[in-house]
């Protein structure tokens, strides 16, 4: 589902219909109705459906039909045109794990570890991965991780901490390959 503002954005960026037809393709995801939002999103135009936040409901709606392979390419898109938002590269990892295996989608979500070392959501993702690749050890560090970010969040919610200028030391090391899984094997797994 799209923010307010992100759908605010979306109000002065694209023209009607193809606004409607983007509204109408989050209505049918949120009823849970994919196939109706795949449908009603094939009559937009082509820039629209370029647009990385169309391209994220495109997505969504692959995710929810599982489509993983054309949910591989739409993650690949967003990485590639819009890498500055972490959801573009859980995206991709989701993709991949689905596809390929969790191994490929760890080496990927790695490089968004070291991107966005405050998304709470890159560590605990890592530390499934981890676990469904034996790695238990690696799977605690980045649980650990995680469990920091979220103390971090409820003190800065409560007005008591300011954030370091740099990660923790334990997460660049882990992030640089501190401790890699031994087996690339492709479980498959499920949020």
């Amino acid at each position: 589902m799209l923010k307010a503002t992100d759908q605010a954005a979306l109000v002065q960026e694209f023209t009607f219909p193809d606004l409607h037809h983007v509204n109408a393709a989050i209505g049918w995801l949120e009823l849970g109705a994919p196939a109706e939002a795949a449908l009603e999103l094939e009559k937009a135009t082509f820039q629209t459906l370029a647009h990385p936040e169309v391209t994220l409901l495109r997505w969504k709606i692959c995710a929810r039909t599982n489509n993983w392979h054309l949910a591989l390419y739409l993650g690949r898109t967003l990485v590639r045109t819009a890498p500055e938002k972490p959801a573009s590269w859980l995206c991709l990892a989701f993709s991949l794990v689905n596809v390929q295996g969790a191994f490929d989608a760890w080496q990927e979500l790695l490089e968004a570890a070291r991107k966005y070392p405050r998304i709470s959501s890159v560590p605990v993702f890592l530390s499934r991965l981890c676990a469904q690749m034996t790695a238990k050890g690696t799977a605690g560090e980045w649980l650990h991780r995680w469990e920091q970010l979220e103390r971090e969040a409820t003190r800065l919610k409560a007005g008591t901490l300011a954030l370091p200028a740099e990660p923790s030391k334990e997460l660049v090391a882990v992030a640089a390959g501190g401790s890699v899984p031994a087996s690339p094997s492709k479980p498959r797994i499920s949020f």
